[in-house]
């Protein structure tokens, strides 16, 4: 019994863990300044513990590579080692990345190349849109939910093809946090915690199911070398944002203003008494008229909105455990 249990709780994490990718590849060849291949070349992605060995050909596979702007660096014995920095790694996608090494005499300076990205992606099979940890901060994006508004071919609340957002799947590393019965999605990240977030509109995988509507597959962010932590404020100076009147202004009752005399009638309806008298209360006209002025009557900090600063913050962290 115990055996069946391990069983079904390894199946359940491979499960979660193949649903949706997230991570990349990266590939190349490695060739000498004459153009000749280079055999045996060691590549690998600084700050992890990914590598691989270039084979006959001069050709490397690197899989499971985070996504986001990483450095690869390419070395050989009796060559000069080469760093590419800002190589762009997007999920489900193949990096593609060349090296030329020159031979060296003497120990020299490591040389540093910037990645340049190719200006069209020949394994991208779907309609697909990627923010990564830098756009979602130059955007003005407070949420997972505002973020995927401002992708192209993306309507209110989200909805892709028509839809209301509603049948859209929300994944998060690998996990889709869908409600079984609603079909609704529960978002419980940040912007600060994202590290790739794309937006596949159509033509995904069949690994991407159960959708309607778009895939949001979102990726957070994790360190091997250290702790890392992320602070966003946010701060509208105090204002009224939008036109006509205060919303909570008297003026806003199509009616006159009721006054204590109508409480005094007793004519307040059958749905007000019988709600009062189903919570256990005695609806006296006095009663009726407290009522009135509490459910009337904004709270401090919801009647003078326009005169207050609004505040929003947001925190992450992450790092090897």
């Amino acid at each position: 019994m115990k055996r069946m249990c391990l069983l079904c709780i390894i199946s359940l994490c491979l499960i979660s863990q193949a649903f949706a990718g997230t991570t990349g590849r990266v590939s190349g060849v490695i060739k000498d300044a004459t153009g000749e291949v280079l055999p045996g070349a060691n590549v690998v992605v600084m700050g992890t513990r990914l590598g691989a060995t270039t084979d006959a050909e001069g050709n490397y596979f690197i899989l499971n590579v985070p996504p986001g702007v990483l450095e690869v660096q390419a070395s050989m014995v009796g060559y000069t080692k080469v760093t590419q920095t800002d190589v762009r790694v997007k999920i489900d996608q193949t990096t593609k990345l060349n090296f030329e090494l020159t031979e060296e005499t003497l120990e020299a300076a490591e040389i540093l190349v910037m990645a340049e990205r190719p200006p069209v992606e020949l394994d991208l099979t779907g309609s697909k849109q990627t923010m990564t940890t830098a756009e979602l901060e130059l955007s003005w994006a407070n949420s997972v939910e505002e973020a995927v508004e401002i992708q192209s071919g993306v309507g209110v609340r989200g909805s892709v093809r028509g839809g209301y957002g509603f049948t859209a799947a929300y994944i998060i590393d690998g996990v889709d946090v869908r409600d079984g019965n609603t079909q609704s999605s529960f978002v419980v990240t940040n912007t600060a915690a994202i590290q790739e977030m794309e937006v596949l509109t159509g033509g995904y995988n069949a690994e991407y199911g159960q959708a309607n509507d778009g895939i949001i597959n979102i990726v957070t962010r994790s360190a091997r070398d250290r702790w890392h932590t992320t602070v966003k404020t946010r701060m509208r100076p105090r204002g009224k944002y939008h036109w006509g009147r205060d919303i909570y202004s008297e003026e806003n009752v199509e009616n006159q203003v009721i006054t204590q005399e109508f409480f005094n009638k007793n004519d307040m309806g059958v749905s007000w008494n019988t709600y009062w008298q189903e919570q256990g209360e005695n609806p006296t006209p006095e009663f009726n008229w407290q009522k009135y002025q509490e459910f009337t009557t904004p709270p401090e900090d919801m009647g003078n909105y326009a005169d207050l600063d609004q505040w929003e913050w947001e925190g992450a962290a992450f790092g090897p455990i």
